[in-house]
């Protein structure tokens, strides 16, 4: 309010909005233009409120939720049923994309075609699959060249002498070496290799990442073996000939499911392979083995040197497949055929094994933190849901996390052998010790052809929790088979495993038990927790934290926080229950570090909305302004229980818990609003606020020509004996087009009993202030009050009396 002046015998009244708490102020209606009010105007009605909630604007309409339907208005008719979510709402990202819902039991994304139909991306449903295995195997061939030992062997029983070792080492390493590449260069592999698939939308997002499996025809290769001639020379076993190193290697090929579920949504299927699980060691030397001899010749056989503990290795090389796999497909439109077979995939690296494997030790020798457990229970196979979203620059940020288990792979994508079979089903049962809360998880399956009759050499779960894997396949004649496998952690924590020996295929044992599909899901919930994911893959987390104990409320992008050392930096700022955070998220957007800057709950999302001047937010009868670090609070003794920033006027709209609406402008100035129907909720999109009423949706952002009901009363006091100066007239400094209602001036010496002092009606154009004579006394109180209709032209400057 702006300061009055009194001097000789005049008080002046300049009309200005109160703040919050200033009784001697009333304004109804009216907002603030430089020295003087105006009329804020009749919203706009958008159109008939139905549902339970509002969505907000999304393709050029409005859209509700009626339950689990989500409701669009097509005109002024009766809204359209653009479809059912999957399961009960949480929170939603809105986007000229499309309209992302999080429901308890996952994400469901609604979007519109070219053609103006309704599409529905439920990431709820289960993907069809893509079995990645063995489609044709080769033997590959390279021999070392001849060369003359040269240590005495008059007597064939070893051992070889150290200089025929290292040479012997060398050609041996040389020639499987070559061998590789070989293989390598016709597309196919010689030992095995961990396979994953990514399936992508059309935007590029991921929608699916599957488990890994391992690929191997019958295990790693080098046990065996290699043998040469040697030939007798002046009673010296002396001329050993050319060792034929043969390798056995394999094609990849994938077979897609048929297609089901969630098979439109899929573009394209990305698929990887790990560098080779290498069993040979490159830095010892080969072992020499003296097979039979006679009069003129004998035998040399040669076995590779092998590294120690390559069932490690494999679960090593399991945390880290990001980071040494290679995309060597891309397929388009994957489930888009009728099936029927294995298509062949191309794209082998040709390289130098020794330098690959050398490489792939350094990668496994790396520390890799482990992974924190909530982003371990989150990424992708596994879902998630949340019960907040804020989308902060390039970033959607998600909280209040609930983790959803993926199904167990099952038995068709991770298949080593068959039997001919016309039928089969299978169940696949995983135990996963969730903290105390144990959480089982089942999934069935059935074929009419190519019954299992192994797994792969890897089988386990993404959940370094998991404990067990069962296995039960029956097939066509009642007979069944299976298997009951103990899973152990990898190093770092990317899941449990059973990696079997010499990575050959897990056979499925004879007269096993019938399997139940058990399904016990855990009802874990992080209040708290916080999921940062990039725009476009939304469903993607690459950095978690908790930022509370409480419930998070609401999160948005921070204003003007940070310095010159923070380039690069997002700040998020995180409403909870428990207080208010800021979150920064580095560069890279790999990791978030977060703190408290004050301990104000707030108790609703709703309560929470970002202006120009910053982020405001109701909590325990206060307004507080959020700027960067720092908390202000702007008004006490409120209870405004929602809250939406209007960026056309620079208004702040609150309602609070009696349905009134009040207007806080960016100086902190406020004003009611009153509504045609009682406000009863409030709905925001960016810089958009509507207004649910009874009946109709208001538009705060638009508003109509025409008369405006309002109100401003003002009230002056003056203690001590003497009182306010005696005053003979007041003049309204006012104008408008048309104004219908009553300007008067009332006094009183209790504060109590006001008496009216001057008052006349005014119905129709104000050029020129009106005045009214006044009896001239002294009172402590005098109140002021510009009461009525008045065009949205209309001003009012100052009140003087005189």
């Amino acid at each position: 309010m702006n300061t009055n002046a009194m001097k000789n015998s005049v008080i002046k009244f300049e009309c200005s909005l109160p703040k919050w708490g200033d009784s001697s102020v009333e304004v109804k209606n009216l907002r603030q233009s430089g020295a003087g009010l105006i009329p804020s105007g009749i919203p706009a009605v958008e159109c008939k409120a139905h549902g339970d909630r509002m969505i907000g604007a999304v393709w050029g309409s409005v859209m509700f939720l009626d339950g689990r339907r989500v409701l669009w208005m097509n005109g002024e008719g009766a809204p359209e049923v653009a479809g059912v979510l999957p399961g009960d709402y949480r929170c939603h990202v809105a986007s000229d994309d499309g309209v992302l819902f999080m429901t308890d039991c996952g994400a469901w994304r609604l979007k519109r075609g070219s053609a103006g139909e309704w599409l529905v991306d439920d990431y709820t449903a289960s993907y069809p699959k893509i079995r990645i295995g063995v489609y044709g195997v080769r033997e590959f061939f390279a021999s070392t060249a001849s060369r003359e030992l040269s240590g005495e062997y008059r007597h064939w029983a070893g051992p070889l002498e150290e200089r025929d070792t290292r040479r012997a080492t060398s050609d041996i390493l040389a020639a499987y070496s070559r061998a590789v590449s070989l293989g390598l260069a016709s597309g196919y592999y010689t030992q095995p290799v961990a396979v994953w698939y990514r399936l992508l939308g059309s935007r590029g997002e991921v929608l699916y990442r599957s488990e890994p499996v391992v690929v191997s025809d019958g295990g790693y290769r080098g046990e065996d073996a290699w043998w040469g001639d040697v030939g007798l020379s002046g009673g010296v076993y002396r001329d050993l000939g050319a060792v034929q190193v043969k390798l056995r290697g394999f094609a990849l090929g994938y077979e897609a499911d048929a297609a089901s579920g969630m098979a439109k949504s899929v573009a394209s299927a990305e698929i990887y392979v790990s560098p080779l699980i290498d069993p040979v060691d490159y830095a010892g030397e080969v072992a020499a083995v003296f097979g039979a001899h006679d009069a003129t010749s004998a035998r040399l056989g040669f076995r590779l040197p092998l590294l120690a503990g390559l069932e490690e290795r494999a679960r090593r090389l399991l945390d880290r497949l990001d980071a040494v796999g290679k995309r060597v497909a891309v397929v388009q439109n994957p489930f888009s055929g009728t099936g029927g077979g294995m298509t062949l995939l191309d794209g082998c690296a040709v390289i130098d094994p020794a330098k690959e494997s050398a490489a792939l030790s350094a990668a496994l020798r790396k520390s890799v933190a482990a992974e924190r457990s909530l982003i371990a229970e989150i990424t992708q196979p596994h879902r998630f849901s949340a019960g907040v979203a804020g989308v902060c620059s390039d970033m959607v940020v998600w909280g209040d996390l609930k983790p959803l288990s993926a199904l167990p792979a099952g038995v068709w994508v991770n298949r080593a052998d068959s039997l001919n079979s016309s039928g089969w089903s299978s169940v696949t049962r995983v135990t996963i010790d969730g903290d105390g809360e144990e959480e089982i998880l089942s999934l069935t399956e059935s074929g009419s052809s190519d019954a299992p009759a192994s797994l792969g050499p890897v089988v386990g779960y993404c959940d370094p929790r998991a404990k067990r894997i069962q296995v039960v396949v029956t097939y066509s004649d009642g007979t069944r088979r299976g298997v009951d496998l103990q899973l152990t952690p990898t190093p770092d924590g990317s899941g449990a495993f059973y990696v079997s020996a010499h990575l050959a295929p897990v056979a499925l044992a004879e007269g096993v038990q019938a399997l139940s599909p058990v399904t016990v899901r855990r009802k874990t919930e992080y209040s708290g927790g916080l999921a940062v994911a990039l725009t476009g893959n939304e469903l993607v987390p690459v950095a978690t934290a908790v930022v509370s104990s409480g419930q998070i409320k609401a999160i948005t992008e921070s204003t003007r926080y940070g310095n010159s050392l923070d380039m690069g930096r997002r700040h998020i700022a995180v409403f909870t229950t428990g207080g208010i955070h800021v979150a920064g998220v580095n560069p890279d957007r790999g990791a978030i570090s977060c703190h408290c800057i004050d301990a104000a709950g707030v108790e609703r999302g709703e309560a929470v909305a970002a202006s120009s001047a910053g982020i405001y937010a109701a909590s325990a009868g206060r307004l507080l302004l959020v700027d960067g670090s720092r908390v202000k609070i702007v008004a006490r003794g409120c209870d405004f229980t929602a809250l939406g920033y209007s960026g056309r006027y620079g208004e702040l709209l609150c309602l609070d818990a009696a349905g009134r609406l009040w207007a806080v402008d960016e100086d902190g100035r406020v004003a009611q609003r009153e509504l045609p129907q009682r406000a009863a909720r409030l709905c925001c999109r960016g810089c958009r606020v509507w207004v649910i009423g009874e009946s109709d949706v208001y538009d705060l952002d638009r508003e109509e020509e025409g008369a405006v009901a309002m109100r401003y009363s003002r009230i002056m006091r003056r203690s001590g004996v003497r009182g306010l100066p005696p005053v003979s007239r007041a003049v309204w400094l006012m104008s408008c087009a048309e104004y219908r209602g009553t300007l008067t001036v009332k006094s009183s010496n209790t504060g109590i009993d006001e008496v009216t002092v001057a008052a006349f009606r005014v119905n129709g154009r104000i050029n020129l202030p009106p005045h009214t004579p006044m009896l001239a006394c002294r009172y402590r109180c005098v109140r002021v009050t510009i009461e009525g209709e008045m065009s949205t032209d209309g001003v009012i400057n100052e009140i003087i009396m005189e």
